[in-house]
């Protein structure tokens, strides 16, 4: 087995999704090989790294990071139904979508 193939099949080799043949070639190589077994304690070095910087950084609810968004009205069509009126219609409609206006103005709030 040549380095750069090692080096190429290395991200499989560690998240353990290759065969087993295959397996086998990569732990003779890494007998063989010093640069390819620093290689391989550099990337494993890194994903540690990686892996304690997002459990200690992120939340464990990523939905936590997003600002709170103000609930709506127990039932928003009451109201409507209450008021009557030609412009019902419309207002059911300006109801329905305000969830979609409110995600909008969330997400551009964020970008």
């Amino acid at each position: 087995m040549r380095c750069e193939d090692f080096i190429d099949a290395l991200p499989d080799f560690i998240n353990r999704h290759m065969p087993h043949e295959d397996s086998y070639v990569m732990l003779d190589h890494l007998t063989a090989c010093g640069d390819c077994r620093h290689a391989l304690a550099l990337e494993l070095a890194l994903r540690r790294l990686t892996e304690r910087f997002v459990t200690d950084t992120l939340p464990a609810h990523p939905f936590a990071l997003l600002p709170s968004v103000r609930p709506m009205k127990p039932d928003p069509y009451a109201a409507i139904i209450r008021r009557g009126g030609l412009l019902m219609p419309l207002e059911f409609i300006r109801a329905a979508i305000r969830p979609l206006t409110d995600t909008i103005e969330l997400v551009q709030k964020i970008v």
